[in-house]
């Protein structure tokens, strides 16, 4: 039960984050599949949203994303804030990960600073 509370104290925090964040100022995506392409890039902060999401690209600001299946192998230059069912995060990321989810896979990130609250969590740094 305390793992369902922690999980759902971090849904609220992330619409809390997204939603006091200035919209001109950052990119929103949603839609039951969002995938930033390897070979793009997002010159801001990213929100997305979403049923799968998948980040292979690079985010230049910080990466908010929620979703049922989350993937980063991209590079995020800031911090990272991501709620989602599985969290396979393979990526590098500037500032710190926060994560919570189902199942958390942080394998070869560079992550300087992190919190995760997941059923089971894997952290292997790289």
């Amino acid at each position: 039960m305390t793992g369902n509370r922690i999980f759902f104290f971090f849904i609220f925090l992330l619409l809390f984050i997204s939603s006091s964040t200035q919209v001109s100022a950052a990119e929103f995506r949603r839609g039951e599949v969002y995938a930033l392409q390897q070979k793009d890039t997002v010159f801001d902060d990213l929100d997305a949203a979403g049923g799968t999401i998948t980040i292979a690209g690079t985010v230049a600001g910080a990466l908010v994303a929620a979703g049922g299946d989350v993937t980063v192998t991209g590079r995020v230059d800031q911090a990272m804030l991501v709620a989602g069912g599985p969290i396979n995060i393979s990526g590098s990321v500037g500032d710190g990960l926060l994560a919570a989810g189902g199942d958390i896979q942080v394998t070869g990130a560079g992550v300087q600073d992190s919190c995760l609250a997941a059923g089971p969590a894997c952290f292997v740094p790289g």
